[in-house]
């Protein structure tokens, strides 16, 4: 076991927060993207379809980021151990 050192951890740790970025920018530019090339009434029952899978998922949505970062946090310690 040898010890990385803390760029190393720092490093692994702007990893995961990027990938957090890159998510909700990809998630926008489809938004972006969408709005204007689906017709009105079309794009309004996706947005309504969103909204409802978002009441869906939402009283989840703590535990499962939790589980994201604990998952996070043994990635970076994990590699400190590497």
């Amino acid at each position: 076991m040898r010890n990385q050192s803390l760029g190393q951890i720092l490093q692994r740790v702007a990893v995961v927060i990027g990938l957090i970025l890159v998510v909700g920018i990809v998630l926008r530019l489809l938004v972006g993207i969408l709005t204007p090339v689906v017709p009105g009434p079309l794009m309004h029952d996706l947005a309504a379809g969103w909204a409802m899978l978002y009441q869906i998922v939402s009283p989840a949505m703590p535990p499962i980021m939790a589980v994201a970062l604990l998952a996070a946090i043994w990635w970076v310690v994990l590699g400190r151990w590497r």
